[in-house]
C-alpha cells in the first residue's frame, strides 16, 4: 500500500531551513536562480570567446617569436657558409696563380726585346682589372725582378686579407655560440633527470634540442674555420719555398757572373800583357778629388808598368761600375726578400699557433657532438621500449575489459 509522505517531508525541510515551506520553497528556488545566473554570467560565451582569443594570441605570438628566431638562425648559417666558400675561392685562385706563375717567377733567363717592349692585351670592358693583370703575368714566360716583387706583394696582401677574414668569422663563431641557450628549461630538465621515459615521448626520433643543434652547429662551423686556416698555412709556406728558392737561384747567379767576370778580366788582361798575371789584374782606379803630383807620378808608372791604353782604362772602370751598381740592386732585392721572408715567417708562426688551438676546439665540440648524437640514441631507444611498454599494457588492458565484460554478462544470466 502506497502512502503519501510529502506533507513530513516538507515539513522537515523546512524546519531545517527555518522557513515555512512555501516560503522554504521560494528560497531555495530564488537561492538557485542567482547561483545559476552568476555562474552562467561568470562562463557567458563572450568571456570564454575573450580568453581562448587571449591564448590563441599568445600561443601565435610565440610561434612567430620562434619562427623569427629560426629564421634569424638559418640566415647566419648561410652568410657564414658563404663568406667561408668566397675565403676558399678566393685562396684556392691564389694557389692556382702561383701554381701557373712559378715557373716564370724562378727563371733566371732575360726576357727577349719583344716581350719586354710588347704592352699587354687591353682588357675586355667587361673583365675586371685585376683579373687581366693576373692572366698577363700567368701568360709571361718572363718576369722582371719589379713583376716578382708585384708577385710577392699581391700574394702576402691575399694572405693577410684572408687571415683577417677568418679570424672576423671566428669572432662571428664565439658570439653565437655565447648566444646560444645552454640549459634547458626547468620542466623539461626535471622530467629528462627523473622520468627520462617520458622525456623520451615528448620528443621524436629525428627531432634535436636546441642544445644539441647548437652542439653540431658549432662542431661544423669549427671544421670549417680549421680548414681555412690550414689552407692558409699551405698557401703561406707555398710562397716561402718561392721566395727561398728565388733568393737562393738569385745568388748561384750571382756567383757564376762573377767567376765569369772575373775570367773575361784575366783573359783581357792576358791578351794585353802578352801573359796571364792575376795579382796585376785587380786596379783599383780611383779618380782623385785633387791633383796630387806624386800620385799622378805613380798612376802614369802604373799605367805605363801594364801597358794598358786609355780606352781599356775606361772600360775596366765602366765594367767595375756597371758590377757595383749589379751588386748594390741584388744587395736591395735580398734585403727586400729577407724581409718579405720574415714576414712570412712571422704569419706562418702565428697561424700555426692559432691552427693548434682551433684543433684543440675542434676535438671538444667533436666530443660535445658525439656526445648529443648519442644522448639522441639513448633517447630514441628509450622512446622504443616506451612504446613497447604501452603497447604491452594496453593489450593487457583490453584482455581485463574483454573478460569483465564477459564475467558481468555471466552474472545477469545467472541472476535472471
Amino acid at each position: 500500500m502506497y502512502i503519501d509522505q510529502t506533507s513530513i517531508f516538507r515539513t522537515i525541510v523546512s524546519d531545517k531551513l527555518g522557513h515555512d515551506p512555501t516560503s522554504g520553497g521560494h528560497g531555495a528556488s530564488s537561492s538557485a536562480i542567482t547561483s545559476s545566473e552568476e555562474s552562467s554570467r561568470a562562463v557567458s560565451p563572450t568571456g570564454i570567446r575573450h580568453r581562448f582569443a587571449g591564448k590563441r594570441d599568445g600561443l601565435k605570438r610565440r610561434r612567430r617569436n620562434a619562427s623569427r628566431e629560426e629564421e634569424d638562425e638559418e640566415r647566419a648559417r648561410r652568410d657564414f657558409l658563404a663568406e667561408a666558400y668566397r675565403i676558399h675561392n678566393q685562396l684556392s685562385e691564389l694557389t692556382a696563380h702561383l701554381r701557373l706563375i712559378r715557373r716564370a717567377y724562378l727563371s733566371t733567363a732575360p726576357s727577349p726585346l719583344s716581350s719586354r717592349h710588347r704592352p699587354p692585351q687591353p682588357p675586355t670592358p667587361d673583365d675586371d682589372p685585376e683579373r687581366a693583370r693576373l692572366r698577363y703575368l700567368e701568360r709571361s714566360k718572363h718576369l722582371s725582378d719589379r713583376e716578382k716583387d708585384e708577385v710577392d706583394v699581391r700574394a702576402r696582401l691575399v694572405i693577410k686579407t684572408c687571415r683577417d677574414r677568418v679570424e672576423l668569422l671566428e669572432q662571428r663563431e664565439k658570439l653565437r655560440q655565447s648566444r646560444a641557450p645552454t640549459t634547458s628549461s626547468t620542466a623539461s630538465s626535471l622530467i629528462s633527470h627523473f622520468l627520462p621515459s617520458l622525456q623520451a615521448l615528448t620528443s621524436s626520433e629525428t627531432t634535436l634540442t636546441p642544445q644539441q643543434r647548437s652542439s653540431i652547429l658549432a662542431a661544423h662551423h669549427g671544421a670549417v674555420i680549421w680548414f681555412l686556416n690550414a689552407e692558409l698555412l699551405g698557401i703561406s709556406e707555398r710562397q716561402r719555398e718561392m721566395q727561398e728558392e728565388r733568393g737562393r737561384i738569385r745568388d748561384e747567379r750571382g756567383k757564376s757572373l762573377g767567376g765569369m767576370v772575373a775570367k773575361e778580366v784575366v783573359s783581357a788582361n792576358g791578351d794585353a800583357q802578352g801573359a796571364s798575371a792575376p795579382l796585376n789584374l785587380t786596379i783599383p782606379y780611383k779618380p782623385s778629388k785633387a791633383f796630387d803630383p806624386a800620385a799622378a807620378d805613380d798612376d802614369a808608372a802604373l799605367d805605363a808598368s801594364l801597358d794598358l791604353t786609355p780606352s781599356q782604362i775606361q772600360q775596366f772602370s765602366s765594367e767595375n761600375t756597371d758590377l757595383l751598381e749589379s751588386m748594390q740592386t741584388t744587395l736591395n732585392t735580398v734585403l727586400q726578400a729577407e724581409r718579405s721572408l720574415l714576414e712570412i715567417s712571422q704569419l706562418q708562426t702565428t697561424l700555426i699557433s692559432h691552427l693548434a688551438s682551433q684543433t684543440e676546439t675542434i676535438e671538444r665540440l667533436y666530443d660535445d657532438a658525439n656526445d648529443a648524437i648519442g644522448s639522441v640514441e639513448q633517447a630514441n631507444a628509450q622512446l622504443r621500449e616506451a612504446k613497447q611498454s604501452g603497447r604491452d599494457a594496453r593489450f593487457f588492458l583490453l584482455v581485463f575489459l574483454i573478460g569483465a565484460s564477459m564475467a558481468l554478462l555471466f552474472l545477469d544470466w545467472y541472476s535472471s
